[in-house]
């Protein structure tokens, strides 16, 4: 009976995990496909300094996609937040999400600054009516700018997750342009002069209004509905906005500390890294490189072991290093990569034997194939049914793609954009998977083992392909998927078909302390209690 109550709670569990596969696939490409729809329509706004009527008309389309914005910003927001809450690391797609939402809120900035005059100081040059259609049309944009801007401050600024995030993607935006709307984004609400002339605004608008209502012109009152709908007197009237700063004595404190890690293990890296007693035994091994060329398909994640390199000693684990197979000119035409954008700006590169999208000490590259065997042994991983996504494969060879000349991450951070280490090149490109990370001095880190980790999961679709190693004599050996989960330290359950993994379970144990003398925790004292247990490797979404 507890056999039947065992494989039954074990079938709801992969059943649930697949759902939740599933459905972060789902949410991911819902909130991408709503965001890019967002902006489709505020490019589509258009200004004409000689039609002011029509402006307050187009005005409107681009407050409703704000307004659209702001309702998948708030909604996107509380997933991060229930994330942090369960202390689950921020994900490649949640920072695709926070990114394109920023470059949104960007995109709106520059399109709102048509709407505002300079200068209305030459009152006379203007009709009464066109007088007011300006004075509405302006305060209209500023109005959005306010509203947009509490909001960035509510979820961009208040949550520190994602307040960590938004730093970093602000470190690796590369179009100039772009950087200077969002500084000025924060900026313009710390301004003196702004804030007069926006209340100057507001007490005109309550002093007008029922007189632009009386012009009876159809435009005219349409944008005096819309003022009103952001209900000035209750939020605004009166009111400063708060200030945004990205920076502080804590984040001041947390960036010295991470540049002092970061130089320490860089140091200790480049060092030890150059390190090598011998030649790996797959290099220059023909046998191999065609196995691997008949076996490897677009967007593999490929892991090795250098057990002759002296960095291996120090990494933990059983992986020293991981990357992507991105595939040749042949195998990408035939997955439906080769003509797309991000790839064709590689063309040369691919053609010259350039497959192999990794990070390495000096920074991230493309490398080949024959490159890369300077190992002893390979293991191969696969999302199943991947390249028969139009929109996965797409996004992760994107994504992957993205990553290239950045700087080694000698932090293991995976929330730092700038900067990569080798395991999080897989983690960012494929976003849209849950991927175990360990806490490890205040950062989310992830290690080659734990990429390879999610192969041994029920229900993460990523699946074992193949695992090959060779001895001196370069005769390759076979690795079986249970040989190589031995390797990882998961025991496999034959007959639930389920692989286990030991982990340490900690609780504090809370006593009486009979010692009246002592003084700790008044008359309790407590002590941490640890035993080590085996744990189901099933896999998580949210």
């Amino acid at each position: 009976m507890k056999q039947i109550i065992a494989i039954f709670l074990l079938t709801v569990n992969v059943f649930y995990a697949h759902a939740q596969s599933k459905e972060d696939n789902r949410l991911f490409h819902s909130t991408m496909t709503q965001i890019n729809e967002i902006q489709e329509r505020i490019n589509d706004t258009d200004y004409d300094p000689q039609k002011l009527g029509y402006n307050i008309r187009e005005l409107e389309k681009l407050i409703n996609a704000s307004s659209d914005l702001v309702n998948v910003t708030i909604d996107y927001s509380k997933l991060i937040y229930r994330q942090s809450i369960d202390h689950k690391p921020i994900k490649g797609s949640d920072l695709s999400i926070i990114g394109n939402l920023m470059n949104t809120v960007a995109l709106i900035m520059e399109k709102s600054s048509l709407y505002t005059v300079k200068d209305l100081s030459n009152k006379r040059s203007y009709s009464e009516l066109e007088y007011a259609q300006i004075k509405v049309t302006n305060l209209l944009a500023k109005l959005n700018y306010v509203n947009l801007y509490l909001v960035t401050h509510n979820i961009f600024y208040e949550i520190k997750t994602i307040k960590k995030v938004t730093k970093e993607i602000i470190k690796i935006l590369d179009n100039e342009k772009q950087v200077e709307i969002l500084k000025q984004f924060t900026k313009i609400a710390k301004s003196e002069k702004f804030h007069e002339e926006l209340q100057e605004d507001l007490r005109n608008f309550l002093d007008y209004h029922y007189y632009y209502l009386k012009l009876l012109n159809p435009d005219l009152t349409r944008g005096v509905v819309l003022v009103e709908k952001f209900e000035i007197e209750k939020h605004l009237l009166g009111k400063r906005l708060p200030a945004i700063e990205f920076s502080s004595i804590g984040d001041w404190f947390i960036e010295i500390f991470n540049r002092t890690t970061n130089f320490i293990s860089g140091l200790f890296g480049n060092l030890v890294g150059k390190l090598r007693f011998r030649h790996g035994h797959m290099y220059a091994n023909e046998r191999a490189l065609d196995y691997l060329e008949t076996v490897l398909k677009p967007l593999d994640i490929i892991a090795e072991k250098t057990p002759f390199a002296a960095t291996d000693f120090f990494i933990p684990g059983h992986f020293g290093h991981i990357a992507i197979y991105l595939g040749t000119e042949q195998k990408l035409k035939l997955a439906g990569l080769w003509n797309t954008p991000f790839i064709k700006k590689y063309h040369n590169d691919i053609r010259k034997g350039k497959t192999i999208v990794e990070s390495i000490r000096p920074g991230s590259r493309l490398v080949s194939l024959e490159d890369f065997l300077e190992i002893d042994e390979i293991t191969i991983i696969r999302e199943k049914g991947i390249l028969e996504n139009k929109w996965a494969r797409e996004m992760v060879s994107k994504v992957a793609l993205e990553q290239l000349n950045k700087k080694y991450d000698f932090n293991f951070d995976v929330t730092t954009l700038d900067k990569v280490v080798c395991s999080e090149v897989p983690y960012h490109a494929y976003g849209h998977k849950r991927w175990p990370t360990s806490y490890i001095l205040g950062r989310n880190t992830i290690s080659p083992d734990e990429i390879i980790e999610n192969a041994y999961r029920k229900g993460s679709g990523i699946e074992f392909v193949a695992s090959i190693k060779a001895n001196k004599k370069h005769q390759l050996f076979s690795i079986t998927k249970k040989e190589m989960g031995d390797n990882l330290g998961f025991i496999y359950d034959e007959s639930r078909d389920m692989f286990r993994k030991k982990i340490k379970s900690c609780q504090l144990i809370k006593v009486v302390d009979h010692d009246q003398r002592s003084t700790i925790n008044g008359r309790y004292r407590t002590y941490k209690k640890c035993k080590t247990i085996k744990k189901d490797l099933i896999y998580s979404g949210f």
